[in-house]
C-alpha cells in the first residue's frame, strides 16, 4: 500500500525532505522501539544475543521514560558486587531502551506529519 502511494510522482515532489528522510525508516517505523536485537549479559558466562522486550516502549513522554529508569535505579540497592553488576547492566539496558524510543517516537512523528501532508493534498 505505502509502495503504491509514495511512488506517485505529484505526491511525492510535494513531501519535503525530512518526511522522505521519515519514509525512508519506515522500517523502524513498522518495528517499533518493543522488541530490541541485544546482547543480554548473563552471569558467569559473556552475553547472550537475544530479543527482549522494551519496557519503555509504551511511554511517549521522555521525561516519563526517565523517571521509569530513576526508579529502577533507586530499586536496585545493596552492597554486593553481583548486585552493582546487575544495577550497571539494567541502567545500559534502560538507556539503550531510551535511545531507541526516542529515536522510533521522532520517526513516527515525522512520518505522520508526511501522511497528514499527503492526506490534506489528496482532499484537493
Amino acid at each position: 500500500m505505502f509502495q503504491t502511494i509514495f511512488d506517485n510522482d505529484a505526491i511525492r515532489h510535494r513531501l519535503t525532505l525530512a518526511e522522505k528522510e521519515g519514509l525512508k525508516n519506515l522500517t523502524k517505523l513498522v518495528a517499533g522501539c518493543e522488541v530490541l536485537d541485544y546482547e543480554m549479559p548473563v552471569k558467569g558466562a559473556g552475553k547472550l544475543g537475544c530479543y527482549v522486550i522494551n519496557p519503555l516502549s509504551n511511554h511517549k513522554n521522555e521525561s516519563r521514560r526517565k523517571q521509569l529508569i530513576d526508579i529502577y535505579d533507586s530499586q536496585i540497592d545493596g552492597d554486593k558486587l553481583d548486585i552493582w553488576l546487575k544495577r550497571q547492566n539494567t541502567l545500559s539496558f534502560l538507556h539503550s531502551g531510551n535511545e531507541i524510543c526516542a529515536e522510533y517516537y521522532a520517526v513516527y512523528d515525522m512520518f505522520m506529519k508526511g501522511i497528514e501532508r499527503i492526506i490534506e493534498h489528496i482532499n484537493y
